[in-house]
């Protein structure tokens, strides 16, 4: 089922702060003000805007939609728009899928302009089969943003595997990003091959398709867990690579993730035993992976893996995790780590949390 676009949602959710929102946004930036478009709804509220806007037909609507858009620009500002597609949404069966089509492929309408007729195309297709029309889209020469939008809010199968492969071999940016995700969700072999390419030269690839390559491999092993290990070894090897080498914030957030995401023992050992990674992230992964973590203990462990398990729990004290540690401790030679291991132990029972379930699901 096409999923319900953010606008829709966003038009359901924020009716009621409309008036709000259009004026603070309206009187802040001068250049919004000048704007004959915009300022002739200047201190309007919600249910003038509304009636103002259904006075005009719907070429007029997307129109003025068109003109906000352009003045605004600004994700900050998006808000301006919100009782235009509210009218837009209220409208929808007045328009022709094949008048949607065409204003999504018109690049000179602005972008959320083409998204918004993305959404309204969806909703007005929802569980149809002419839904499949929006894909055939992505062969077109259309804005990028745009075709990105169209891969957010599109279901794909196994027939779509070379529309998806090709968008990801063309683009550097958010588009490459969703479609690799997309085709991880679609034929998640085919997409770890793209995505093994792409890790084996990060160097020279966007930091989007990296992330996304990250995303998709973890799916993949995550699939086929009866992968050789050596696999796996060696995309956890490529995520502490690139973590420990690279200055961008996105890939190195992507990488920890990538490794969390994994929950292997191997994978949440790197994070915790990296000094230079945040304790935030740290205690991210500590939550995901407490039954990882359980694992290790229950498994005849080493004393540097209770270490390590101690470690985490020093970071984030979870109470779940107190039975198995006393059970593993027996393990423990080393008299300053039993200490450690007691003193934990003690914090643990009093002030561990919860185990997060949500990750077992």
């Amino acid at each position: 089922m096409l999923r319900k676009s953010k606008v829709a949602l966003s038009v359901m959710i924020c009716l009621s702060l409309v008036s709000v929102a259009v004026k603070a946004e309206i009187i802040s930036p001068n250049k919004v003000i000048k704007n004959s478009i915009v300022a002739k709804y200047l201190n309007k509220d919600e249910k003038e805007i509304n009636h103002d806007l259904k006075q005009l037909n719907k070429k007029e609507l997307i129109n003025e939609f068109n003109s906000i858009a352009a003045t605004v620009g600004t994700t900050n500002s998006i808000d301006v728009l919100i009782p235009f597609a509210s009218v837009v949404f209220e409208r929808k069966n007045e328009f022709e899928d094949s008048e949607i089509i065409e204003i999504i492929k018109d690049d000179t309408n602005s972008i959320p302009t083409q998204e918004l007729m993305v959404d309204l195309y969806c909703v007005k297709n929802e569980n149809k089969s002419s839904k499949n029309n929006l894909k055939k889209l992505l062969e077109e020469n259309i804005r990028n943003e745009v075709k990105s939008k169209i891969v957010i809010d599109s279901e794909f199968t196994k027939n779509d595997v070379l529309v998806l492969k090709n968008l990801i071999e063309e683009d550097d940016g958010i588009l490459a990003f969703h479609s690799l995700k997309k085709l991880s969700k679609t034929d998640v072999k085919e997409s770890y091959e793209v995505s093994e390419k792409i890790l084996a030269n990060y160097k020279s690839q966007s930091k989007y398709k990296v992330s996304a390559a990250q995303k998709a491999t973890v799916q993949y092993l995550k699939d086929k867990k009866s992968t050789n290990k050596d696999i796996k070894n060696k995309f956890i090897s490529s995520c502490v690579e690139i973590y420990n080498t690279t200055d961008d914030s996105v890939l190195k957030d992507s990488s920890i993730f990538a490794l969390s995401d994994l929950m292997d023992k191997e994978a949440v050992i790197e994070i915790i035993n990296n000094e230079s990674v945040d304790e935030e992230l740290k205690m991210f992964a500590i939550d995901q992976n407490f039954m990882t973590l359980n694992e290790i203990l229950l498994n005849n462990p080493t004393e540097t893996d209770i270490e390590t398990v101690i470690e985490a729990m020093e970071i984030m004290p979870i109470k779940d995790l107190v039975e198995s540690l006393e059970k593993a401790k027996k393990y423990i030679s080393n008299s300053e780590l039993l200490k450690r291991c007691n003193d934990e132990l003690k914090i643990m029972k009093l002030n561990g949390s919860k185990g997060n379930l949500k990750w077992l699901d």
